[in-house]
């Protein structure tokens, strides 16, 4: 498994515990993004928002990975 398999694994049993841990939603989003799965994570930074709807940071994110999906690009590290 790769490193991020394993991180997703990871914060999935993070989530199972406790599904209002907005870092875990934040942390899935962007590996979500780095593999270009842009669905995906904007599900997880809008997880986000609804627990702390003062983010930002992640509101930028979302609109960033809306505006690539226009573009038909994906995210990639």
């Amino acid at each position: 498994k790769d490193l991020y398999e394993q991180a997703t694994i990871a914060y999935n049993r993070v989530l199972e515990l406790d599904p209002t841990d907005a870092t875990a939603h934040e942390n899935l989003g962007v590996i979500y993004a780095n593999q270009g799965r842009l669905d995906k994570a904007i599900e997880e930074w809008e997880n986000v928002i609804r627990l702390d709807p003062g983010r930002t940071d992640i509101k930028n994110k979302i609109q960033r990975a809306f505006e690539l999906l226009d573009e038909g690009q994906v995210v990639s590290k």
